[in-house]
């Protein structure tokens, strides 16, 4: 009886500590384990995900209900690069994908940027994520070359903060993307478009550049810059502060306006470059803020 006792116990034992390797049909549904863990590896073999939660209780199908689950990314080199939180969520053993329909919170490593949404599925070998609604992003824009996941900077204050909000946010092994009605807002005014793509360089996930694509606005007191046509490009430089509209943007800054093959605008002096085949409207007697522009053909 002894025996049989501590073959019993040295099973459970094996099972958890193991990272819950065996298949879900092994283990009752209903089953509850407290201090869930399990890790993965990317598939490229340049970060680990380590998964956890309070509690966990099987379910049909391969798939587990995490309570106050938690999710760490950290790079080949043990660098944390990725810092997730949710209150629950499903996991799926076999397919390696959480998924809820509840809020989730997210933050990178060096504290660049933090990210909330509703609704939420990632694949932990991708490493991939994608939020289906009310998303909200704070970037810092200070550094002139900074990683989405290494270092450390001090707290951000409004005037060095990027505010971003979309429909939708999916984040790749290159890339990040938010979607439907993006609204990216910082000290000098709003730009809004179709999608704000943000492209990440190496495993360290470095920003390399932001960008709108589509129906793209950039707003402010002084200065109303927009596609025409739907097709827009508008690449934010954030080492110098200016943002290259191409796409033959239209502008109109008071009673003046027009259009150009691209145009550049500096965020912080608010100069206007426009480039190309360049149409200009100025009133006879309005000429006061023509030198905000200069015109290269």
């Amino acid at each position: 009886m002894m025996l049989r006792l501590k073959l019993i116990v040295f099973f459970w034992y094996g099972l958890f500590s193991s990272g819950l390797n065996l298949i879900q049909s092994q283990v009752p549904s209903g089953t509850q384990i407290d201090n869930f863990r399990v890790s993965e590896k990317s598939l490229d073999n340049k970060r680990s995900t380590l998964l956890s939660g309070e509690k966990a209780v099987f379910l049909e199908g391969g798939t587990m209900s995490l309570i106050n689950p938690r999710l760490v990314s950290v790079t080949a080199e043990g660098k944390t690069n990725l810092i997730f939180n949710a209150s629950e969520c499903f996991y799926n053993q076999e397919t390696k994908i959480i998924s809820s329909p509840g809020k989730l919170s997210l933050i990178t490593g060096d504290r660049q940027m933090k990210l909330s949404g509703l609704g939420f599925t990632g694949n932990l070998v991708g490493p991939t994520l994608t939020i289906s609604s009310n998303v909200q992003a704070k970037l810092n824009k200070n550094l002139r070359s900074f990683s989405l996941r290494d270092g450390t900077v001090a707290d951000n204050d409004e005037d060095s903060e990027i505010i971003i909000s979309s429909k939708e946010f999916e984040l790749m092994s290159s890339r990040a993307e938010f979607r439907g009605i993006v609204t990216v807002k910082d000290g000098e005014g709003d730009l809004r478009a179709d999608v704000v793509r943000i492209e990440l360089l190496n495993e360290d996930w470095e920003i390399q550049s932001i960008q709108g694509i589509g129906n793209v606005l950039i707003k402010n007191e002084q200065i109303l810059i927009r596609s025409i046509q739907g097709d827009g490009r508008a690449n934010y430089d954030l080492e110098t502060g200016t943002i290259l509209f191409n796409g033959n943007p239209f502008w109109n800054i008071g009673d003046r306006s027009g259009s150009a093959d691209s145009i550049m605008i500096n965020r912080e002096s608010m100069f206007v470059s426009a480039q190309g085949d360049v149409v200009m409207e100025v009133p006879d007697d309005s000429l006061e803020g023509a030198a905000l522009f200069q015109f290269n053909p």
